[in-house]
C-alpha cells in the first residue's frame, strides 16, 4: 500500500535489476494511476488486483477502484456512505470546483 509515485519507483526498481515480487493486492493512494503504471505494477508484481482508495483525514476513505477502473478516473462511491456536491468556482459551467462532502454515519 502506498502513493503511486512510490510504488511504480519501486516496480522500476525490480524491473531494472529483472527481479519480480509476487504480491495478491496492490492499494495505491494520495495519486490517481495511469494505465502505463497499472501495466508495469501488474507485471512487476504478478498481480490485477491492484485498488485505488480517495479520501481524506477528515472523512476517512470514501471512494475506491477496482481493477477493472484503475488507471481511469472512475471511483465507485456509494450513496449510504457519503453525499457529494460539486460548488463550481464561477457561476458559469465549469469542470472545476469545491468538493464538498458529507459524511453519512
Amino acid at each position: 500500500m502506498g502513493p503511486t509515485r512510490r510504488l511504480t519507483d519501486f516496480a522500476l526498481f525490480l524491473k531494472n535489476k529483472n527481479e519480480t515480487i509476487p504480491l495478491t493486492n496492490i492499494i495505491f493512494a494520495a495519486e490517481p494511476l495511469q494505465k502505463s503504471k497499472f501495466n508495469l505494477l501488474s507485471k512487476v508484481f504478478q498481480t490485477r488486483n491492484i485498488v485505488g482508495i480517495y479520501g481524506s483525514s477528515e472523512t476517512g476513505v470514501w471512494a475506491y477502484q477496482d481493477e477493472n477502473t484503475a488507471g481511469s478516473n472512475i471511483y465507485y462511491c456509494h450513496s449510504n456512505m457519503v453525499h457529494l456536491e460539486i460548488e463550481p468556482f464561477d457561476s458559469k459551467e465549469s469542470d472545476t470546483g469545491n468538493l464538498i462532502v458529507t459524511v453519512c454515519t
